[in-house]
């Protein structure tokens, strides 16, 4: 009589034992999901801030655009619209930018490369607050909480 209660009781333990197993294992999945998310997420970030600098810091060439413009492309399946239009406002000012600074280095009138450096210093100012605005975009994609480890960071 004692052997079968034991048996049961150890059954049971061993079920509540694989319950738990499971639990930890499905946890697990959820956060290496997550942390693979915040990965790609953290990616596209990183391509967009170096893609900012570079246009900050020297004349931006199209291959550079078509570079940045490849690495965010997949955007559309780990951030919202308004994210990836802003990621698609970036290169489109970069291709205005480059497409003033290729006129302006082609022209020879002084009316007009006047006008050109007026639009090229509008738009290095535009790109100038683009830091930040960033930051701002993906703040709610790669905070701590997004993957699960502000538990950690109490």
């Amino acid at each position: 009589m004692f052997g079968d209660f034991a048996i049961s009781v150890l059954g049971i333990s061993i079920a509540f034992g694989g319950a738990f197993i499971a639990a930890s294992q499905l946890d697990i999945a959820r956060t290496k999901l997550k942390l693979e998310f915040f990965d790609r997420r953290y990616k596209i970030y990183d391509e967009a801030a170096n893609f900012i600098s570079c246009v900050l810091q020297q004349e931006i060439a199209s291959a550079r655009i078509d570079e940045y413009w490849r690495t965010v492309q997949d955007a559309e399946f780990l951030l919202d619209k308004q994210t990836c239009a802003y990621l698609a406002e970036l290169r489109d000012n970069a291709n205005a930018l480059h497409a003033n600074e290729s006129e302006l280095r082609a022209t020879k009138d002084k009316d007009q490369r006047v006008l050109l450096l007026g639009k090229i210093e509008t738009r290095r100012k535009w790109f100038m607050v683009q830091p930040q605005k960033l930051r701002y975009r993906f703040i709610p994609y790669l905070g701590f909480e997004r993957v699960g480890w502000s538990r950690f960071f109490r």
